[in-house]
């Protein structure tokens, strides 16, 4: 369809290449936005003799190209930048990153203990239910039911098996904590520093991409690992003897994404979204690490001369309504035909809105202190 006599032909990406100019970097403009625009429009240009369908897709296929090279371009500039930082910073800019680094290695390893006893613990429980309550041939009396639980859940091989599972759920909060601990106090003056943006997302994109192949392969292998290990000793069998069928949790995204494909049986048809929850929500739980990463620059401010345990309880009153949403995305929003992408992702959008919340408000409050201060005689 021709143009309109005297009228003139509004390219695609304009509205785009304008947000960009507001966010991005000069280098970031020329290396990034304008090679990938102007690919987009020469395509649409190209594209101008077909349907008005074709040129859609044609648009929406330009701008899928644009954010990911945009999120590559960022995850790249990020993790340069940490790097960069860690050894060529300002004195109190590495007592800051080191002080962060250590933080939240520490809570990774004490909420991981934290969580793989209270983990084991509900094991033993279930074990004692199951061998006090189904008489199979040679099952235990209820003397040897608490004894023989024991045994089984601190098992080596389990123990490992919950490992990949426990690191990924505790990695967002980890980070939090050791952010905040950083901005407590970073210099020898007693000066709290802001997390940077910047390091804020570099660190929660390397965890993010370091999680996401726990999440997609290791764990849900391990997950099945710990059926087989639990099955086995419970009939006094082989492992390969009564292998368990594979729930949502012990499919990898291969198997989901092949699960997904061939839905369209009856059966299937019920199970579709559940598996699409599960396959946004194997992304959803390493992505929460950048959310709780704004989340440490909001709270930084309000963190300033407070101890580590009023630290500690902060995260833990953060931790509390992500891990509810969670739970609230997979047992009422999913019955209810929501979103599989909601379902997933809700938590992470409800904790990232209140850190933007946050955030605004931080700097609005230094913004009127600055006034106030420059202001005085």
């Amino acid at each position: 369809m021709m143009p309109r006599p005297g009228s003139v032909r509004r390219l695609p990406g304009g509205r785009l290449r304008r947000l960009a100019q507001r966010l991005c970097s000069p280098e970031t403009l020329e290396h990034v936005v304008d090679p990938t625009l102007a690919d987009l429009q020469h395509e649409w240009n190209e594209a101008a003799g077909r349907s008005g369908l074709t040129r859609g897709c044609v648009c929406l296929a330009g701008y899928a190209a644009f954010v990911k090279a945009l999120t590559l371009h960022m995850l790249m500039t990020a993790c340069r930048h940490l790097a960069g930082n860690a050894f060529g910073a300002t004195p109190e800019e590495r007592a800051f990153y080191g002080r962060a680094g250590s933080a939240t290695a520490a809570a990774v390893l004490v909420q991981t203990a934290i969580m793989m006893v209270t983990s084991t613990g509900m094991g033993v429980r279930s074990l004692v239910y199951a061998l006090t309550h189904q008489r199979w041939p040679g099952g235990p009396s209820e003397a040897e039911s608490l004894p023989r639980a024991l045994a089984i859940a601190f098992r080596p091989d389990l123990l490992a098996s919950l490992l990949p599972s426990v690191v990924v759920l505790v990695l967002p909060t980890s980070l939090l904590f050791g952010l905040l601990v950083a901005a407590r106090k970073s210099s020898p003056d007693g000066a709290s520093i802001r997390p940077q943006a910047r390091w804020v997302a570099g660190a929660s994109l390397l965890l993010t991409t370091a999680a996401i192949p726990v999440t997609g392969w290791v764990m849900p292998v391990a997950n099945q690992n710990y059926r087989e290990i639990v099955v086995a000793e419970l009939y006094r069998t082989d492992r390969k003897a009564n292998v368990p069928a594979k729930g949502l949790r012990e499919l990898t995204f291969g198997e989901l994404g092949d699960a997904i494909r061939t839905e369209q049986g009856s059966s299937d048809r019920y199970l579709a979204p559940y598996r699409r929850t599960e396959r946004h929500k194997r992304v959803a739980l390493p992505a929460a690490c950048a959310a709780f990463g704004l989340l440490a620059i909001g709270l930084a401010g309000r963190m300033r001369a407070r101890g580590a345990l009023v630290v500690g309880l902060t995260v833990m009153v953060a931790a509390f309504p992500y891990y509810f949403l969670l739970r609230i995305g997979e047992q009422v929003l999913m019955p209810r035909g929501t979103a599989p992408f909601l379902c997933a992702w809700v938590a992470n959008l409800v904790v990232a809105g209140a850190a933007a919340i946050l955030i605004v408000s931080s700097r609005s409050r230094e913004g009127t202190e600055a006034e106030v201060s420059s202001a005085a005689p």
